[in-house]
This record gives structure tokens, C-alpha cells and sequence, in this order.
């Protein structure tokens, strides 16, 4: 019996699961691979999405890795706040075979 791999898989910036969920959907991982996806939102809340349109379909809040008053710029507090916070989705979630990040997300894997 094949085992399943496991993947965790961060959102970008002003974005949330249901988006990354909807933008990794392609890949057909699952089907094609046997791989599963599990989904996390960066650690901070805001408001708008990173693209208007979205707001039409999805509500928010839309989540971000950094703290939303520095504008998309990461102090070494909030990066590290970052990994903690995936760090913390790993343990409580694992194991996992992989790590995949879209966007800020991807800077944070």
C-alpha cells in the first residue's frame, strides 16, 4: 500500500487558504501524485484582498506574513514570528513530506 506524501502549503500575501487552494488545484497533486495538501494563512489579518476582484467571491479577512502596517516588509521579529507560526502548523499538523509556499508565503518556506 502506497503511503500518501504530505505537503503544507503557505498562502500569499493579503490571500487565504481557499485561494491557494484554488491556485495549487492545477497541479492535480493528489491525482496525479499522490499527494496531499494541507493549507495555512500567515499570522496576521487584514482587511482587503491583494487583488480587488477576490472580494467579489471570497470575504475576508485575508491574511499576510508580515505585520500589515510595514507594508509588506519584514523586520527579523516579524520573519522569525513567521517561521514560528509554520513551525508551530507543523507540529501540530505533521508530519509533513514538503513544504510549499505562493508568493510571501514562498519567502517564508
Amino acid at each position: 500500500r502506497k503511503r500518501w506524501l504530505r505537503m503544507l502549503c503557505l498562502s500569499g500575501h493579503a490571500s487565504k487558504s481557499e485561494i491557494t487552494e484554488m491556485q495549487t488545484m492545477h497541479l492535480q497533486l493528489a491525482e496525479l501524485h499522490g499527494v496531499k495538501l494541507d493549507f495555512i494563512d500567515g499570522p496576521f489579518n487584514i482587511d482587503t484582498a491583494y487583488e480587488a476582484a477576490i472580494q467579489e467571491y471570497l470575504d475576508g479577512p485575508f491574511c499576510t506574513w508580515a505585520d500589515p502596517q510595514l507594508s509588506r516588509q519584514m523586520s527579523r521579529q516579524h520573519f522569525g514570528e513567521a517561521i514560528q507560526h509554520v513551525l508551530d502548523a507543523a507540529y501540530e499538523r505533521g508530519p509533513f513530506d514538503g513544504l510549499y509556499g505562493f508568493s510571501m508565503g514562498a519567502l517564508v518556506a
